[in-house]
C-alpha cells in the first residue's frame, strides 16, 4: 500500500516502464509472502507450522484484500500527485490471481492439474507486462533516433502525448517525412485544445535550432500556441512570463515550417534562463478556443 501510494521523485517514459512493469510482480510476490508467512505448508513447505491455517474461506478474504489494495490503491495515487492508471489496476489484481492459482497449484497432487495452474498464472502474469515492456522498448527507440523528437511513424509514440480538449491520433492524409502525422482535434465546447509531449530527450544544450511542420486542416484561420517549458516552470507554478511561449496565425488549409533558434527558447523567461537539459513539455494548442480546431503536426526535430 506505501509503495503504490508513494510520492516517487523519478520522472521520464523509463520510471514509468519500470513502474509498470513492477505492478503485477509486486503483487504476485506479496500473495506468497503473505501464504508463506502465515501458513507455509500451502507452498509445500510441509515441516514448518501455520500461524494462521489458510482454510479456503480465509483465504479468499486474504486473496479478496489484495485484490481491493491494488485497486482502490492505485486510485488513491491521484491523492499525491501520481497518475492513476486502469491498465496498473489490472496488473495489481493479474499479480493476485497469478498468486491464487500458484497457491492452488502446490496443493494439488495431480502434476498435470499443477502444471495447467501453473501455465494459467504465469499467462495471467505475463499478459499485462506487453504494454509495459513495449512503452520500454519505444523509450530507447526514441532516445535512438535523437535529435529527431517525433516522426509519428510507430504506434508506440503517441504514448509520450497527453492531448488536452481534443483527440490526438496518427494521420496518414498528409506528412513531410515517412507516411505519418499527428492529427489533434479538439473536442466541443473545450477551452485551448491541444496536445502536449511530455516524453522526449530533454537535453538540447548542442543544438542551435527546434523545427517543426504544422497544417491547419479546418476551413478558418486558427492563432497556434507553442509552449516549451522546463522542470522549473512547472516547479514555479507555471507563470506566464516564465516560459517560451509564441502564437502562430494559420490560413485555412495552409502549411508552414516553423523553425526557432534555441537561443530565442533559452532567453524567453523575464528573469531566468530556461534549462536546455532539462526540458519538460511541448505544448502545441489553439489560443482562441474554438469548436473546430483540426490540424496536424509532423516531424519535431532539432538541428545543430
Amino acid at each position: 500500500m506505501l509503495l503504490l501510494v508513494f510520492p516517487f521523485p523519478f520522472h521520464g517514459r523509463l520510471w514509468r516502464a519500470l513502474f509498470d512493469l513492477a505492478h503485477g510482480p509486486v503483487f504476485f510476490l506479496t500473495v506468497l509472502l503473505c501464504v508463506f508467512a502465515l501458513d507455509p505448508g500451502k507452498l509445500g513447505f510441509r515441516n514448518r507450522s501455520a500461524l494462521i491455517p489458510l482454510t479456503i474461506p480465509r483465504f479468499v478474504v486474504l486473496a479478496a484484500g489484495l485484490f481491493f489494495v491494488g485497486v482502490f490503491g492505485e486510485l488513491g495515487q491521484a491523492l499525491v500527485r501520481r497518475h492513476p492508471s486502469i491498465q496498473d489496476a489490472v496488473a495489481n489484481a493479474a499479480g493476485v490471481f497469478a498468486g491464487v492459482l500458484i497457491c492452488g497449484a502446490a496443493a494439488l497432487r495431480q502434476l498435470w492439474r499443477r502444471l495447467v495452474l501453473y501455465v494459467c498464472g504465469v499467462a495471467i502474469l505475463v499478459v499485462p507486462e506487453i504494454g509495459p515492456l513495449r512503452e520500454l522498448r519505444e523509450h530507447f527507440q526514441q532516445q535512438s533516433q535523437f535529435p529527431l523528437i517525433a516522426s509519428f511513424e510507430r504506434p508506440e509514440e503517441l504514448g509520450a502525448w497527453e492531448p488536452h480538449g481534443a483527440t490526438a491520433v496518427r494521420s496518414d492524409d498528409w506528412s513531410t517525412d515517412g507516411r505519418y502525422s499527428l492529427r489533434v482535434r479538439s473536442l466541443n465546447g473545450q477551452i485551448y485544445p491541444g496536445a502536449s509531449m511530455v516524453y522526449f530527450p530533454g537535453d538540447w544544450t548542442k543544438f542551435r535550432t527546434v523545427e517543426f511542420s504544422i497544417r491547419n486542416r479546418a476551413e478558418q484561420p486558427m492563432l497556434l500556441g507553442v509552449r516549451i517549458i522546463d522542470r522549473l516552470h512547472e516547479e514555479r507554478g507555471y507563470i506566464p512570463d516564465d516560459r517560451f511561449h509564441v502564437d502562430v496565425p494559420l490560413a485555412p488549409g495552409e502549411i508552414r515550417a516553423l523553425r526557432w533558434t534555441l537561443e530565442q527558447v533559452k532567453n524567453a523567461p523575464r528573469t531566468r534562463k530556461t534549462n536546455l537539459d532539462d526540458l519538460t513539455q511541448i505544448n502545441v494548442f489553439s489560443v482562441e478556443p474554438q469548436d473546430n480546431v483540426d490540424f496536424e503536426i509532423d516531424e519535431i526535430r532539432l538541428y545543430p
